[in-house]
């Protein structure tokens, strides 16, 4: 540019000059450079420095300023623009220099709120059309319009989105963890069942038979996303097992799906129901409206949110019966969605923690007969409030365990023993009707449910892996035979039934296929020369330099 043209001129000749003394005359220093991170740290530091850098454009400027002062001034008019700019250069290098300051966009509530009923609708696709009958396949499509016709085909692509849909809809608080493991269990196994390649799913099957479509076709973009879904997946399934149990997203989620529930029934036609129904629904949603509240309280525990979820499924309860009473086909099914929710949380947390459900037998153990047995009664309630407070499913497991060991102490121990040839204080030697315990059955009972909740965790958490394990033996397909090593790309597809591999490539960057590329390369298939060989064309795009893919699609990038 204009403004650092003496520096590049003063660059450009020290160079010439200096390489030609040392390669005519001296013959010394000839493997002299400035390496690229020195070059970098010099020019990337303040003012001064780049005015020290770039003394020779100031001296020049200053120089040429003087002359034309002193031997043609009638020419400064034409130069003073010139020569400031030149002045002025360093200044200009070092303030484009500057790293630019990336934006942090927030979401305002409402842009959030619009992109999680998005989320929520779309979770409601896969929910309604991932079904038994097609086999818990996901289809590739619905057509609403006119008669609401499913399309009976999937995709390797439509299988990973349905399968990264539950891990998704765990995330967003719209399916609890016991639902994921089952969801997904049932998908893989049908997986099992299905023909393969070389390890690779052909590119459709029907969803009804299982059969695969012909031509039989192997498709680069859908095998690699699959693989890459399922690389996720196994991930994400390994960290389950230290989410916490109950969790704010839980509430989100079900936030979510009585806000659509409420806006449908708001978009209805108010002249289709009585005056006393309206009534009733207004009542019943801000009930529910404060019990959610009440549900993000911080100080939520395990035992109030059993009950806060109870209570909430029975207002929906009563919510969707006031809107069928009304007649409402739209808000009604989100409304028995929203209860079927509440009751699959509730469900999952009682099984984990059944105790939230029963009320302990208190601290009167042996009828308040023995000191050292309330001390220890003390310290099991203690950690039982502790474990109210919520923790991880592999948490719960072991502190369910320590705690039902502890209980069975307690009430195998007879408080009447003497220990080490003394009686225990305030214990009775001889048995009486006083002495044993009046609730001795009633903490056994107890201590079954957290023997139930030790097993239920331990089992969860095996499946978890279990599943993981699945899904990464899944992962491993063949890519090799997609691959032409004269060319370091891979190919679009391979026709199975011809046994041809297609003719065209994959040679860009931000391209479908990347997801291909990157997981056959991290699985040691194809060498890593591949990812340099996609072309890396860049355009300006809002001042920040992008990809260019071929079309433009959201798809390609």
């Amino acid at each position: 540019m204009i403004s650092v043209l003496p520096y590049e001129a003063h660059w450009n000749l020290d160079a010439v000059i200096r390489t030609l003394y040392r390669m005519c005359v001296s013959r010394k220093r000839l493997l002299e450079w400035t390496t690229a991170s020195d070059a970098e740290r010099r020019a990337s530091g303040n003012l001064a420095s780049h005015y020290e850098l770039m003394f020779a454009q100031t001296v020049t400027s200053l120089g040429l300023v003087a002359a034309i002062i002193l031997w043609a001034p009638a020419a400064m008019p034409a130069a003073a623009p010139i020569l400031l700019l030149w002045l002025i250069g360093p200044s200009l290098a070092w303030w484009l220099s500057q790293p630019v300051a990336k934006r942090h966009q927030e979401l305002s509530p409402r842009q959030r709120q619009h992109l999680r009923n998005i989320a929520r609708r779309t979770w409601h696709y896969f929910d309604t059309f991932v079904t038994e009958r097609d086999h818990w396949l996901a289809p590739d499509n619905f057509q609403e319009d006119p008669n609401g016709v499913i399309a009976t085909r999937t995709s390797p692509t439509n299988i990973g989105m349905g399968l990264i849909a539950n891990l998704t809809a765990w995330d967003l608080g719209y399916l609890p963890t016991g639902q994921v493991v089952e969801r997904i269990g049932r998908t893989l196994s049908v997986l099992e069942q299905m023909d393969h390649f070389r390890g690779h799913l052909y590119n459709w099957y029907d969803t009804r038979t299982l059969q695969p479509i012909e031509p039989r076709y192997i498709s680069s973009v859908d095998s690699g996303n699959l693989a890459g879904v399922l690389l996720v997946l196994k991930a994400g399934l390994e960290d389950l097992g230290d989410q916490p149990i109950l969790r704010h997203e839980m509430f989100d989620g079900l936030a979510d799906t009585l806000r659509i529930a409420i806006e449908l029934w708001q978009a209805r036609s108010p002249s289709t129901e009585s005056a006393s129904t309206a009534t009733n629904v207004r009542d019943v949603t801000q009930r529910l409206d404060r019990l959610l509240a009440e549900c993000r309280a911080s100080t939520l525990t395990l035992s109030r949110a059993h009950r806060l979820l109870d209570h909430m499924a029975s207002a929906a309860s009563e919510l969707a019966g006031n809107l069928s009473a009304a007649g409402d086909q739209r808000a009604q099914p989100w409304v028995k969605m929203f209860e079927a929710q509440c009751r699959d949380f509730d469900g999952e947390l009682v099984r984990l923690a059944p105790w939230v459900t029963a009320i302990h037998p208190g601290p009167d153990f042996n009828g308040g007969t023995s000191h050292e047995s309330r001390e220890r009664v003390d310290q099991i309630l203690r950690l039982i409030e502790k474990l109210d407070d919520g923790c991880s499913v592999n948490d719960m497991g072991r502190r369910a365990g320590e705690i039902h060991r502890a209980i069975e102490d307690l009430v195998s121990t007879k408080p009447s023993e003497p220990r080490n040839g003394q009686v225990v204080p305030g214990a009775s030697v001889t048995p009486s009707a006083e002495s044993p315990g009046n609730n001795s059955e009633e903490w056994a009972r107890y201590a079954v449910l957290f023997e139930k909740a030790a097993l239920d965790c331990s089992t969860l958490i095996q499946s978890l892996q279990l599943l993981a394990l699945r899904c990464g033996n899944h992962a491993l397909m063949d890519f090799r035979f997609l691959f032409d090593e004269d060319r370091d790309l891979i190919a679009i597809g391979y026709n199975v039934s011809d046994q041809r591999m297609d003719s065209s490539f994959y040679d860009l960057l931000a391209s479908e296929a990347r997801v291909a590329s990157f997981v056959a390369i991290s699985q040691g298939q194809l060498p890593r020369e591949h990812w340099f060989a996609l072309g890396r064309m860049l355009t300006t795009q809002g001042g920040e330099p992008t990809l260019l893919s071929w079309s433009g699609s959201m798809f390609e990038y």
